[in-house]
């Protein structure tokens, strides 16, 4: 399953041992995307990866790395990879792709009767609160939130608003649009019960300018980021080549009617 969506500030925070160096690294990674989270130790060790989700006080099980082994837990089977099998000491773990659900804290550490830290990962986020859009083109505003990762699609409820006005709405799979979005406005459930409520606006036009709002759950809480400011931009010019006696096709960006003063003239 691909997972689209927006830029993540990864924020990795490393606590090393006293012989290792202390290092921080500062990322940044899309969803549906991959990271490596850094972990080494000596090798031939027993190491466990733990995940604490933001706002939840529970340390889960992300992987455990045994010697010849190697076993994943709920919500990550299939999407983390380890190298401690091919390059002895290195506890790294790459995480694809990554979801809303994965932000939190990670920390690696020697599965014993010390439980030694090697590192501790932080994952943040930041997203854009401005898009710039052609005109004609489509746009994608960027909202995510916390959805149960119990919810189904039938479950969802999420509005999107521009100055206090319906935009697009989906409850309970009904879906209705605010005047002028019909069938252009769209949120993808599936991407939504990852956390990602990002609103499409297809053939964008001059008129769609303006900051947007998102809502989920109910009752409503505000999607991250709080607002999102959409500015369409006129169609930047192309350069088209054409054989002598050729058909040449000449694409036309516009929100409202107009006449082709070709046709008129007799030229088309």
């Amino acid at each position: 399953m691909r997972i689209s969506g927006y830029g993540i500030l990864v924020a990795l925070q490393l606590a090393q041992l006293a012989v290792s160096p202390v290092y921080s690294v500062r990322t940044f990674v899309s969803f549906g995307h991959s990271l490596t989270l850094p972990c080494h130790g000596d090798p031939s060790r027993d190491v466990d990866w733990l995940f604490q989700q933001d706002e939840f006080p529970d340390w889960l099980f992300v992987v455990q790395l045994r010697t010849g082994a190697f076993s994943s837990g709920n919500g990550f089977q299939g999407r983390v990879e380890s190298f401690h099998l091919t390059e002895p000491g290195n506890y790294s773990l790459t995480l694809s792709p990554v979801v809303y659900s994965d932000l939190g804290i990670y920390k690696c550490q020697y599965k014993d009767e010390t439980e030694t830290l090697l590192s501790d990962v932080k994952l943040e986020i930041r997203v854009p609160s401005n898009v710039s859009i052609a005109m004609g083109m489509s746009a994608s505003l960027p909202c995510i939130g916390k959805i149960n990762m119990q919810a189904r699609a039938g479950d969802l409820d999420i509005l999107w608003k521009r100055g206090g006005e319906k935009v697009y709405q989906i409850h309970k799979n009904t879906i209705t649009y605010g005047p002028g979005f019909e069938n252009r406005a769209s949120v993808s459930p599936e991407q939504a019960l990852y956390g990602n409520m990002s609103l499409t606006i297809r053939q964008t036009r001059f008129s769609d300018e303006g900051d947007y709002q998102c809502f989920y759950n109910s009752p409503k809480e505000r999607g991250n980021p709080d607002s999102a400011s959409l500015v369409v931009t006129g169609h930047p010019p192309q350069t088209l080549t054409v054989k002598a006696g050729g058909l040449l096709s000449i694409p036309l960006y516009t929100a409202d009617p107009v006449r082709d003063a070709l046709l008129e003239q007799g030229l088309g």
